[in-house]
């Protein structure tokens, strides 16, 4: 840890390995995520103050499925993760290996 990251509580984490001899990369996953604040005022001070819309990055992982061989992810409890519009739960995505890896 750099001294510029002291102090900071990883929240999420993603690492796509890819299959053997797969000469491909899915770039710019991070730009897949949407952070929907949870009221109107959107104004975000704490974890339970907005969720993490997953639509985007999971349909583009499904995409290329063929290609990856596993994710790695660290998520942090507190994080609300939702996909088709209810809570998340990334090993439930039986088409991707999701293996989770602790803080």
């Amino acid at each position: 840890i750099t001294r510029s990251k002291m102090g900071h509580m990883p929240r999420l984490y993603f690492r796509v390995v890819y299959k053997e001899g797969a000469n491909f990369f899915v770039g710019d996953l991070q730009k897949k995520l949407s952070l929907c604040p949870n009221n109107s005022e959107e104004t975000i001070r704490d974890i339970n103050d907005y969720q993490i819309l997953m639509d985007d990055f999971v349909n583009e992982l499904l995409e290329y499925k063929d290609k990856v061989e596993k994710v790695y992810y660290m998520c942090d409890k507190g994080l609300s993760l939702v996909y088709n519009d209810k809570p998340l739960e990334l090993k439930g995505i039986s088409q991707i290996n999701f293996e989770q890896l602790c803080f």
